[in-house]
């Protein structure tokens, strides 16, 4: 018989430090449906980017994208997502924190809601470069997940998604 034995297959992608565009996405979708994988775990936030375009928090891509052309806009995931679901294949989106929040953070600094940004020499406060993390003590922290958060569950049809959750250091 032809049936997967995992409940689980699936890639992994970073679109966090390197950018890939839509039209890749779309390819590599197709790629998974052929070879019966389901689920496409996208790492779409890191330290290095973040090409997530929110709607309650625009400044994320403004300040966070490695340019204005590579965003990952509303229509762009909502597409994906619909196209992923036709083809058999969910996609599960990672907003990597606490740690690993870096660019595109900078502008909740006068809020206090990050430690550690850019922070040198790095080696003390992170496990790569560019340094941040989110300061638990911050209530405006948690407003700024809350509604990063309420744009995913909003843009991905999905029962989960992936928060990260590495690499702390307790330095910061």
């Amino acid at each position: 018989q032809d049936r997967p034995a995992y409940p689980y297959r699936g890639v992994l992608l970073d679109t966090s430090r390197n950018f890939v565009s839509v039209r890749t996405l779309y390819r590599l979708i197709d790629a998974m449906a052929a070879n019966k994988l389901n689920t496409f775990h996208w790492h779409i936030t890191d330290s290095h980017s973040f090409p997530f375009q929110s709607r309650s928090f625009p400044q994320m891509s403004q300040f966070g994208a490695y340019s204005p052309e590579k965003i990952y806009s509303e229509q762009d995931i909502a597409g994906l997502v619909e196209y992923a679901r036709v083809r058999g294949v969910r996609v599960v989106p990672e907003l990597d924190a606490p740690a690993h929040v870096g660019e595109g953070w900078q502008w909740a600094d006068q809020h206090n809601a990050t430690v550690c940004f850019k922070k040198e020499p790095w080696q003390q406060f992170c496990v790569e470069p560019p340094c941040g993390q989110i300061n638990p003590t911050s209530d405006y922290a948690y407003e700024i997940l809350k509604g990063l958060y309420a744009d995913m569950e909003r843009l991905f049809d999905s029962d989960l998604f992936h928060m990260g959750g590495d690499e702390v250091n307790i330095n910061c």
